[in-house]
């Protein structure tokens, strides 16, 4: 049973790793620094 255990345990890691990896932060230095949006971007939510 343990090896089966291994492979799902490395598939999890993989996936929380690859999400980490593609999260992205946006820094701003506060000194009247801003992000301009697309008009309508949140319309079809």
């Amino acid at each position: 049973m343990k090896a089966r255990r291994l492979p799902c345990t490395t598939l999890l890691l993989s996936l929380a790793v690859q999400a980490l990896a593609q999260n992205e932060v946006l820094e701003l230095d506060g000194k009247g620094a801003h992000v301009q949006l697309p008009g309508h971007i949140f319309d079809h939510l």
